[in-house]
C-alpha cells in the first residue's frame, strides 16, 4: 500500500499534488495537522485587510476540497495550531 503524507500544509499544498498522486499510485493520504492557514498572522495572506477568521474557514475548505477531489480514504488528524483560539478552532 502506498501512504502519502502530507504535514502541516498551513492552507496550501503542494502545487502538483496530483501528478504526485498519480506518479506514485498513492492509494491513502493522511494530512497530520494544520489544514488551514494558521496562525494567520504568519501564514495568511500577508496585508490581507478582511475577516482572518472568514479567510480561514474558506482556506480549510478549499484545502477539503482538493483532498477529496483525489477520491482516495484520506485521514487527517488535529495539530498544535487549533488550541488556544478562542473558539475558532471549530471549521464547517
Amino acid at each position: 500500500m502506498k501512504i502519502l503524507v502530507v504535514g502541516d500544509p498551513h492552507g496550501k499544498l503542494p502545487s502538483d499534488l496530483l501528478g504526485i498522486v498519480k506518479k506514485n499510485k498513492i492509494e491513502v493520504i493522511v494530512v497530520p495537522g494544520e489544514i488551514p492557514c494558521v496562525p494567520f498572522t504568519v501564514f495568511g495572506p500577508k496585508n490581507y485587510k478582511g475577516d482572518s477568521l472568514a479567510y480561514t474557514k474558506k482556506n480549510y475548505k478549499d484545502v477539503l476540497d482538493q483532498l477529496s477531489s483525489f477520491k482516495l480514504p484520506t485521514l487527517i488528524l488535529r495539530g498544535n495550531s487549533y488550541t488556544n483560539t478562542n473558539g475558532w478552532n471549530k471549521f464547517s
